[in-house]
């Protein structure tokens, strides 16, 4: 089967070619032919031997590599076709800079380079009856008056003026919509511009003849044909009178020949030297490479064990940052404990002393001095404000009812003063599981600091606190139904949420954060349960 591989500077260019060889030699895309558009025209690299610039993805910059690639991928009867605009080029001159180029690959696939004057808009120009047909009562013939076919005079600028529009408006994807609705009705039959009129004869007999071959199910005859080139024999015939005509002249120059041989001993003196002054720079340039290649490849291996040290450095710091924060949360916890033990044990008692000197001053001066029963009155007022406080800065520090009444019995209370101080409609669902002392300071703490987020940014009215085990994990989760926020927006450092996933993390355990604006926020951590017996809490 025939297969072309159509390459074309940009998706503009792609309807148009692709319009050409269904309508007039009747392939079909995909089964017949493949097109790649590219960003542009480009450049012919100075080395066509030298890998691609993946900045510059012009036709030309990558052409080289595209047809190394072909020749080494395509099968024989494949064929490349290269559409290419000449701009202000000379078209002998690009032809010439094409051929060289691809004389170098040191593996090629069949090519045919068709070349386009200026860009392929000058085909729409040419054929004024398709303009017609595309945008009828849109053009303006004026606009066109004196254009010559394939002429250079900035063919798009000049067709956006013909279909009355700002050439400074026009964008790639207004080229494409050319391409399609214009392509349809160019005459193929007799092309108006002589370059499209080159592309639709580019081996007319050949493919024609092909496809006739394939229809006929004469695969392999048309498979040589491909592999052949048309027109031998005409070639083989040429040959033969250049050949006498040689002949003929190599006789009328015999007398002449000493003093060739003359010339020709110096030229190869010349030739020779200038082979030498080659070979020499060519093992320059390959000493100079090896050396830079050697060069890289030791900066690299210099660079991996600079990367490998700096990540072995990364881990120890992480794990000692971890460690000393591990130690910190340990301290501070500890420091809460010793200072709600201080303040329980000591201001606790000097608050009860006062309070119990008071009720006796009080007995004393009952009926005698009533001003000063007032007054007493309010001192033993303050008092019991000062001891709820206490209480309240204790319970705050180390609560003690995680000791006393445990994990659950312990978030009741929380939820419940939560509720009464706040407003907010907590719905409870604890069960009662198996936790460390540690596992189950980390849960209260956990719930603390959400509720604390919850009162500052959420605006909820509803609090889900759950509690269960499952899977030999106890799960906890608090969930509200606030304005919620986008967990992937950056954001301010949070660091309450930041403590919440290293407490966690730091018995084991792993923490979720699921938020959606406008939908609330639910944050669910799993830690492992203890293997020892559960402790049943009293109310």
């Amino acid at each position: 089967m025939i297969w072309l591989e159509v390459l074309v500077e940009g998706t503009s260019d792609a309807p148009t070619v692709t319009e050409v060889l269904q309508r007039k030699f009747g392939l079909r895309e995909g089964e017949h032919f493949r097109v790649h558009p590219h960003k542009g025209k480009g450049r012919l690299p100075l080395n066509p031997l030298s890998k691609p610039d993946r900045k510059h993805q012009g036709l030309l910059d990558q052409l080289p590599a595209k047809l190394s690639g072909f020749g080494k991928s395509l099968p024989d009867h494949a064929v490349v076709l290269v559409v290419v605009d000449s701009d202000d080029t000379p078209c002998n001159e690009l032809l010439a800079q094409l051929q060289a180029m691809l004389a170098v690959l040191p593996k090629k696939p069949k090519v045919l380079f068709r070349l386009a004057i200026e860009e392929t808009e000058s085909w729409f120009i040419s054929d004024v009856n398709a303009l017609k047909k595309a945008y009828p009562g849109r053009l303006k013939k004026a606009a066109l008056k004196g254009y010559a076919p394939d002429s250079i005079v900035g063919t798009w600028e000049l067709l956006a003026r013909a279909l009355s529009q700002d050439p400074s408006l026009i964008g790639p994807g207004v080229k494409v919509e050319w391409a399609k609705k214009i392509s349809p009705h160019l005459d193929l039959d007799n092309p108006y511009s002589p370059s499209l009129r080159k592309l639709v004869d580019t081996k007319r007999s050949e493919i024609e003849l092909t496809i006739q071959l394939y229809g006929e199910g004469k695969a392999d005859a048309a498979r040589d044909i491909v592999l052949s080139n048309i027109g031998k024999e005409a070639m083989d015939a040429i040959r033969k009178i250049n050949a006498d005509m040689l002949a003929i002249e190599e006789a009328n120059i015999r007398s002449s020949r000493e003093e060739l041989y003359r010339t020709l001993l110096i030229s190869r003196i010349g030739l020779a030297a200038l082979s030498a002054i080659s070979l020499l720079a060519l093992f320059l340039y390959l000493r100079q490479t090896a050396t830079f290649e050697q060069h890289q490849i030791d900066l690299t291996e210099l660079v991996q064990v600079e990367r490998d040290r700096l990540d072995v450095e990364v881990r120890n710091r992480t794990a000692r940052l971890t460690e000393l924060t591990n130690h910190l949360q340990t301290a501070r916890e500890d420091e809460r404990s010793r200072l709600a033990r201080n303040l329980h044990d000591e201001l606790g008692a000097l608050l009860t002393s006062a309070k119990l000197d008071a009720a006796r001053i009080r007995s004393r001066l009952s009926g005698i001095a009533p001003e000063a029963l007032e007054r007493l009155t309010h001192l033993v007022s303050t008092l019991n404000e000062s001891i709820a406080l206490g209480r309240r800065i204790i319970e705050d520090l180390r609560p003690s009812t995680l000791s006393n009444l445990g994990l659950v019995a312990t978030l009741e209370i929380l939820a419940r003063e939560y509720a009464e101080r706040s407003g907010v409609e907590v719905h409870c669902a604890l069960k009662p599981v198996t936790l460390e002392a540690n596992s189950e300071l980390v849960v209260y703490r956990v719930v603390q600091e959400a509720i604390t987020n919850i009162t500052k940014y959420a605006q909820a009215r509803n609090v889900w606190l759950d509690l269960a085990p499952q899977d030999g994990q106890a799960v906890v989760s608090v969930r509200d139904d606030g304005i919620g926020f986008d967990t992937a927006a950056q954001r301010n450092p949070a660091y309450g949420l930041v403590g919440m996933r290293h407490r966690v993390e730091a018995e084991g355990g792993t923490l979720l954060l699921q938020s959606t604006p406008g939908q609330g926020t639910l944050i669910r951590v799993a830690l492992p349960e203890s293997t020892a017996a559960p402790v049943a809490a009293t109310a």
